[in-house]
């Protein structure tokens, strides 16, 4: 049975905190939820500070998920007037190649996740992805062949060849353990960008590294920063953000569940996020419950038929939830501006 992700939104909005999404905020999900495609994984961003109520969405597209989006997409994307961008049919065809390449690629690709952009204000909404990727897709600092010909089935031929040039340069030396977990690929305002994001950076590799690839920005503040974080997630993980050179934003990724276990170092994150003025009291507040639970009986809108018959044909039916919870808090750093701190919640369907 067909269903939209404004369907799903809808459904747990009211499940959410209002201090975290307001209701002009999440009239304003409910429209840009019109424009995705039909999954039922996703989550929120959201901005930390009492003053930025704006919240954005994602969306998790797993190896389950993958059929069901390539004919989405090819049904409401590809011929419709509205989305006539090539990023469309880019993502119809690395969502077939995944599929295509699956005993290949499932080891190295664990999962996507999208986003919308906009060119401009009133233009149409475009995809940017991340490819979630294991340690063995960038072995010996290389990005593995079968993951480069998913980036060249997203962007075509010549983009990709001129990004992964760009990407090998800046990729830390395999000598310091860190790993490209997540590249994310999308329009940035200045162009064609990649955003890579480097798991288990250790503090004191930090700085020369970034010296290695050309960061301009003020090595001290960056230190302090990454010092102070690493109180809660001992290596660091850290997002770049590359178009022809690396620019001077960075981000710090520290993960609150992990494998379904909460991190309790997290409440004490929060606290000190409070405490330097990157986080409203009662964000911090609302963001202390571990999970938020949304189930037949407590939800304050009626459950759509299709997960009623979905529960049904299982072979042990019952009714399905979703389980939406902090995943991920990130420190965003630029010279000169203030530091901004977000939170990430994942919905999930179990």
């Amino acid at each position: 049975m067909a269903y939209s992700f404004r369907e799903i939104v809808e459904l747990i909005l009211p499940s959410m905190p209002p201090t975290l999404i307001t209701a002009q905020s999440a009239s304003s999900l409910r429209e840009v939820a019109a424009h995705y495609p039909s999954l039922l994984g996703g989550g929120f961003e959201l901005r930390l500070a009492a003053d930025q109520p704006q919240v954005d969405l994602f969306q998790i597209v797993t190896r389950l998920d993958r059929s069901r989006l390539i004919g989405d997409v090819a049904a409401h994307f590809l011929d419709n007037p509205q989305y006539q961008d090539p990023l469309w049919l880019g993502l119809h065809n690395v969502l077939s190649y995944w599929h295509d390449h699956a005993a290949e690629l499932d080891e190295l690709i664990y999962g996507l996740s999208l986003e919308l952009r906009y060119k401009s204000v009133d233009g149409p909404p475009r995809p940017a992805i991340a490819f979630g990727l294991s340690a063995a897709a960038t072995l010996s600092g290389h990005v593995n062949e079968l993951v480069a010909q998913a980036l060249r089935h997203f962007l075509g031929d010549q983009e990709t060849t001129v990004l992964l040039a760009n990407l090998r340069q800046h990729l830390p030396s395999p000598q310091t353990g860190a790993t490209l977990r997540l590249l994310g690929i999308g329009i940035e305002p200045l162009g064609l960008g990649l955003r890579p994001y480097l798991r288990n950076l250790r503090v004191a590799q930090l700085i020369p590294y970034l010296e290695s690839i050309g960061w301009q920005g003020r090595a001290q503040e960056v230190y302090d920063l990454a010092v102070w974080l690493a109180r809660y997630n001992e290596a660091l993980d850290v997002h770049l953000d590359l178009i022809d050179t690396v620019g001077p934003r960075l981000g710090f990724k520290i993960f609150g569940h992990s494998r379904g276990r909460y991190d309790p170092r997290l409440a004490a994150l929060l606290d000190d996020l409070v405490g330097r003025g990157l986080c409203a009291p009662e964000k911090r507040d609302a963001l202390r419950t571990q999970v938020w639970t949304l189930t037949p009986l407590n939800s304050t809108l009626p459950w759509p038929d299709h997960l009623i018959l979905d529960s049904l044909s299982c072979p042990e039916p019952v009714p399905g939830a979703f389980y939406s919870y902090l995943q991920v808090i990130k420190v965003a750093y630029e010279p000169g501006k203030a530091l901004e701190a977000k939170a990430y919640i994942y919905c999930n369907y179990i």
